[in-house]
């Protein structure tokens, strides 16, 4: 008998075949019990109690060796100890029993590739290579996600796609992470070949919200939405000083801003209207002065002005505030009940 089992040890074997092995007839139905062959490794009681045991072993002899010693092995089996994983083993020359954590399948059906404790349904513990394929894409499979590098059809680039394939339907992705660093190379957004850091087909628009928006009437004193200043005054005694404010808006971060402002007055004759304010440190020192265009009421038979500015202001530190003042022309300010007044401020560009 043969003692070839390339560990180190001299074992005879209980039963060797040369030749072809046929077992037939052992099926016993559909979700039968029965198998034409088993291995059956009862290791209770046993004291040392083994570990990593194998239940089987496929063998080759390479052509260029005859040293049977240097056969190489691919061992399989139920791993015994605490979480009887099955496990299939690398091949590897018989004076290396192999590594466990090659494959494995754990009892709730989780695959560990090079890991013998899959957190997943796929877990792989290391690299993963998909080769390029320029076989067609499929048309069959459901909704997805699709990893490929494709070289179908002239295409030469890796895809990541969230999809149906059967309708085609693309679906949303989220990705999230920390931060995003892409690693050299241009950004295209409906551009397949962008020629810019980030080339973009169409608008942009910024979705940061408008971090701060007033909406007052006369008399109101509404501090709705997110301003954070002083009570907004609609004065009707104080000579060319209708709207003024402390803190129009706040400027949490640094960065650039978009400002909107428009006021609602109603004078008791043609005027004109405008503001002025200044960009303020939080411990009130000025930063930079901005001012409005005046303007003017259509005539003396209308006295509604409706003045509006739009400013785009750069905020060189955290918590900045815009001191604001609305100035018009005249001195008596008549009742304009339900006019109202907004100011809107937004980061659109936050500098870090």
């Amino acid at each position: 008998m043969p003692t070839y089992d390339g560990i180190g040890s001299s074992v005879t074997h209980e039963i060797e075949v040369v030749g072809d092995v046929f077992i037939s007839n052992v099926e016993g139905g559909s979700l039968s019990t029965q198998v034409p062959f088993e291995i059956f490794s009862n290791v209770f009681g046993l004291s040392p109690a083994p570990t990593d045991s194998r239940q089987l072993r496929l063998r080759v002899q390479p052509t260029s060796d005859s040293n049977v010693s240097n056969s190489y092995v691919t061992d399989m089996g139920i791993q015994n100890t605490t979480d009887n994983y099955f496990f299939i083993t690398a091949p590897q020359n018989t004076s290396n029993v192999g590594d466990q954590n090659t494959f494995v399948i754990s009892t709730t059906g989780n695959v560990g590739i090079g890991t013998a404790d899959p957190k997943t349904k796929l877990h792989v513990s290391h690299d993963l290579h998909l080769q390029a394929s320029s076989e067609a894409w499929n048309s069959t499979a459901g909704p997805g996600l699709y990893l490929r590098y494709s070289t179908n059809g002239g295409q030469d680039e890796g895809y990541i796609q969230s999809i149906d394939r059967t309708t085609p339907t693309k679906k949303p992705m989220v990705l999230e992470a920390s931060n995003f660093y892409f690693n050299g190379g241009d950004v295209g957004i409906g551009v397949a070949s962008p020629n810019y850091t980030l080339d973009v087909n169409g608008g942009v628009r910024t979705r940061l919200p408008w971090l701060y928006a007033r909406n007052t009437s006369q008399g109101g004193y509404s501090t709705s939405y997110n301003v954070t200043f002083n009570l907004v005054e609609a004065r009707d005694t104080t000579v060319g000083d209708m709207y003024n404010t402390s803190y129009a808006c706040t400027f949490p971060v640094k960065g650039v801003y978009v400002v909107d402002i428009f006021t609602h007055s109603a004078l008791g004759g043609q005027h004109t209207a405008w503001y002025q304010g200044y960009i303020r440190y939080s411990n009130g020192t000025a930063y930079h002065l901005v001012s409005g265009n005046k303007q003017q009421s259509p005539t003396a038979a209308n006295w509604d002005t409706y003045t509006e500015n739009t400013w785009v202001l750069y905020v060189p530190t955290s918590n900045m505030y815009l001191d604001l003042t609305f100035y018009t022309s005249l001195s008596t300010i008549k009742n304009y009940a339900g006019s109202w007044n907004r100011i809107r401020a937004a980061c659109i560009y936050a500098v870090q």
